[in-house]
């Protein structure tokens, strides 16, 4: 296992990180250069937080290999990157207690639903939220044979909202595993950093 531990923590290479969100995905092998320029791009515009090094190889632990992977299923949902980098941002507190109730409940699916009134812009009038600025919400649920009220009732929002995306945690968490594995990097390393979460 290539490793590299910065101030205690294992931080993963460009390559791994690739590698392991392509898994996730499911990126077919010819489509893994175009996959690969638009983590570049990511990365060229200053995001994730912290990778962009200025001519040094970028480094990334945790968060950022789970905000790009939740920023990719956003793009995956027709979400321009500049707004799917800033509703990660704003919602950043949900993706992380999602994320820690997966790991917590590995029998259970796990699901973020973020609403809002408009996710692409089209809909924007002048003075309004500024792009991606979430103005809705974001919640968490599961889906097991017994909902729990309190899930019911965020459903029953959601539901009644214009238009909302659903993301299966659980599996993002499965994918990342698997991905990490093909990276060859065992991926309790890495969610390890999340016990301080």
């Amino acid at each position: 296992m290539d490793i590299f531990v910065s101030k205690g923590k294992l931080m993963l290479k460009f390559a791994q990180v690739e590698i392991a969100l392509a898994s996730n995905l499911d990126v077919k092998e010819e489509h893994r250069e175009k996959f690969r320029a638009r983590l570049k791009q990511l990365q060229r515009s200053g995001w994730p937080t912290g990778v962009n090094t200025g001519g040094k190889r970028p480094r990334y632990g945790a968060r950022q290999l789970l905000e790009l992977a939740f920023v990719l299923e956003l793009l995956e949902c027709g979400i321009s990157p500049d707004r799917s980098v800033r509703l990660i941002e704003g919602w950043w507190e949900s993706v992380r207690k999602a994320f820690l109730q997966a790991r917590s409940a590995p029998d259970e699916q796990i699901m973020l639903g973020f609403f809002q009134t408009h996710f692409t812009g089209l809909s924007l009038q002048a003075g309004q939220a500024d792009i991606g600025e979430p103005d809705e919400g974001a919640f968490i649920f599961s889906i097991t044979a017994n909902e729990r009220p309190e899930e019911l009732s965020s459903l029953q929002a959601m539901l009644s909202a214009p238009r909302y995306i659903t993301i299966n945690v659980s599996r993002i968490l499965f994918g990342l595993t698997v991905g990490l594995r093909e990276a060859g990097t065992e991926s309790a390393f890495v969610w390890a950093q999340t016990e301080e979460w």
